[in-house]
């Protein structure tokens, strides 16, 4: 019951702004399945062509780069991994309370 009045009132405001940006095909899309809007996809500022995608990997590493929220589960990512013999490396940032 109560999700249902958060949905509604979710999308009375979704009609509020202009308009919307995503930074992602998939995001547009998941605004516009929500929302029912269209969205402007604005890229992050990366430059693909700044990587070596032929460089030689290094076998047996894991690149984990979230925000450090509950929502997230790094802890269950931790554990995962604890014991594996596999390199994490965790990079996020935590807000502070």
């Amino acid at each position: 019951m109560l999700r249902a009045r958060l949905r509604r009132i979710d999308f009375a405001a979704s009609r509020r702004p202009h308009a919307y940006a995503a930074n992602s095909t998939a995001v547009r899309e998941r605004i516009r399945a929500l929302y029912g809007r269209d969205t402007t996809v604005i890229p992050p500022p990366v430059d693909a062509d700044d990587f070596d995608t032929t460089a030689e990997k290094e076998l047996g590493t894991f690149l984990w780069v979230h925000r450090l929220v509950s929502c997230k589960r790094p802890e269950l990512v931790l554990e995962t991994f604890r014991g594996l013999p596999y390199r994490l490396t965790m990079i996020g940032h935590a807000r502070s309370r």
